[in-house]
């Protein structure tokens, strides 16, 4: 046994890969996941078990593998949410966007490209007496979507079906529609981090440098048969087509639409409204 303040700097020294800040976070991340500590408990001198630890869990951090991978969870929206290779890790963009659509009190809500099904379950917990249905084409990732609203205890209805080649075989019509869509452009992973590029499925990242607005082409498509009058679509959106995503709704049955920036200050969201 020893204090676990210990074994962070341990783990932060052996980390290697990632600059020191970061280093210390993934070490923090392994030691909440493994002992269920947080950062006082750490601090107060709690007691652990440093051979508890995976024995190529370090290796496996320096090969640039996503922490949130190899510890099989990470939290989204103060939701614990298991990942696999299959399904996108959550960004603390996409938690802005949740929380604006949470503002708007949906009673129905459609998630086009789900993955981990983190989206659909922070808003079904956030608004229970909504009707939350979410799509993906990954049958993987929708096994763990699923999964993941169990753990959660929320309802949501998954379904197997593509955004480019949408059906929706049913009466309901959305108050909101929200998505992440692949919107990197192909030309953009020379610039991307290995622990990205490397690990995360290409499948829910990258479009044609040809066609970088395909998803939201479709999008718009879907929102003018699905949402409701007055409805509103959320998107979270590729900073560098912002006019170009917004001016797909630019049309008489939308209206109020609006680029909105993130935290970092980029172009981040496009929102419109149904007439």
């Amino acid at each position: 046994m020893l204090p676990a303040k210990d074994l962070l700097a341990t783990l932060k020294a052996q980390i290697t890969a990632y600059d020191p800040a970061e280093a210390e976070q993934i070490a923090f991340l392994i030691l909440s996941t493994y002992f269920n500590l947080s950062r006082t408990d750490i601090q107060m001198g709690s007691l652990v078990q440093a051979d508890h630890l995976a024995p190529d869990l370090i290796s496996r951090v320096n090969s640039h593998e996503p922490i949130q991978y190899i510890l099989g969870e990470t939290y989204f929206c103060g939701h614990k949410i298991a990942v696999t290779p299959h399904t996108l890790i959550p960004r603390p963009e996409t938690e802005e966007l949740v929380s604006l659509a949470i503002k708007s009190k949906p009673s129905s809500v459609l998630d086009l490209g789900t993955g981990s099904g983190c989206i659909a379950i922070a808003i079904a917990a956030a608004c229970p007496q909504a009707s939350v249905h979410a799509v993906d084409i990954s049958p993987k990732a929708l096994f763990t979507a699923r999964a993941n609203a169990q753990t959660n205890a929320v309802n949501v209805n998954f379904y197997e079906k593509s955004i480019l080649d949408f059906t929706w075989e049913y009466e309901t019509l959305f108050d909101l529609i929200v998505s992440n869509p692949p919107y990197v452009l192909d030309a953009e992973k020379q610039q991307m981090a290995a622990n990205v590029l490397d690990y995360e499925p290409h499948l829910a990242l990258f479009v044609p440098d040809t066609d970088p607005l395909l998803f939201y082409k479709a999008i718009a498509n879907i929102a003018l048969n699905h949402v409701k009058p007055g409805g509103k679509v959320m998107l979270e959106i590729n900073q560098a087509f912002g006019p170009e995503t917004l001016a797909l709704f630019q049309n008489q049955n939308f209206t109020k639409q609006e680029i909105q920036e993130d935290f970092y200050g980029k172009q981040r969201f496009v929102f419109a409204e149904r007439v």
